[in-house]
């Protein structure tokens, strides 16, 4: 039986339609990541990591969870109707074929005498949630695309404990101008590094502020600290303020942090005959 469940886990990897990758066109939900990251996933196939695949299940099973705890309320609630999975494309470059693509969990849609109102629902499942206190970042960032296409009455996030399906959180957001600049301008970058056969500087590993230097970790501060290294802006921030955390779930950490070693071994040949 363990088999048989290990071999449908790894079937469900293989026979997402998202697996192959069209230059250009990005997933909402990446949109928060390192860059390089992104780029190596058209190019670098990613290694079965079993555990991780596990937890992309485990998250399909929550929102099946949800989707029948909502039909379940459809009556009390007056829905009209539940879309789940509601695709959206956000067009940034018709020329180039720039482009965001997205699945929203569910869309639900809600009839009263004012008319129809739209109810936006993105559903996380995660390990534990007790640390969450607010949307993560990346969510929000995915979610963006999804309220400029749908335009919603309300968007929310809703954070699931995996080990406890009654531990929930809910967050409700508002759409934002400036993320969806950093999404545009992200966008356009990532496929100009592809147009010119370019891989991107490994951002997670690098100042959020200032994206010249390399994050320093120091462990023994409570809470842990990351200080950008030169030539960055030196300065000192805590560890969970930073994207460094991506590292752990990166799928070509193995290739990224080899690709920076070489980085640096160049640079330190550049910089050798300077010193003599």
């Amino acid at each position: 039986m363990a088999d048989a469940i290990h071999d449908y886990i790894r079937s469900q990897q293989k026979d997402d339609p998202n697996y192959k990758r069209t230059m250009g066109h990005f997933r909402s939900s990446e949109m928060g990541f390192c860059e390089r990251q992104i780029i190596a996933t058209f190019n670098i196939p990613e290694e079965y990591d079993a555990t991780r695949a596990g937890y992309n299940v485990t998250g399909n099973v929550v929102e099946d969870f949800v989707r029948k705890v909502i039909e379940s309320k459809a009556k009390d609630l007056e829905l009209d109707y539940i879309i789940p999975q509601h695709n959206i494309i956000w067009n940034i470059d018709w020329e180039e074929g720039t482009e965001v693509r997205g699945k929203a969990d569910f869309l639900m849609l809600l009839k009263d005498k004012a008319g129809t109102q739209k109810h936006l629902v993105e559903v996380k499942s995660a390990r534990s949630i007790e640390h969450i206190k607010e949307p993560m970042k990346h969510h929000r960032i995915q979610v963006m695309p999804y309220i400029l296409e749908i335009q919603p009455t309300t968007t929310s996030i809703v954070y699931i404990d995996k080990n406890n399906l009654n531990n929930v959180k809910e967050f409700f957001v508002e759409f934002d101008d400036m993320i969806m600049g950093y999404i545009h301008e992200k966008a356009k970058r990532l496929h100009g590094f592809q147009m010119r056969g370019e891989t991107p500087f490994a951002e997670a590993k690098y100042c959020p502020k200032c994206r010249s230097g390399k994050l320093k970790v120091d462990h023994t501060a409570r809470p842990k600290t990351a200080t950008c290294q030169p030539p960055g802006c030196g300065q000192t921030m805590k560890l969970d303020d930073t994207d460094l955390w991506q590292c752990g779930y990166c799928g070509v950490k193995d290739w990224c942090d080899k690709l920076e070693r070489l980085k640096e071994k160049e640079l330190v040949q550049i910089e050798q005959p300077a010193k003599n």
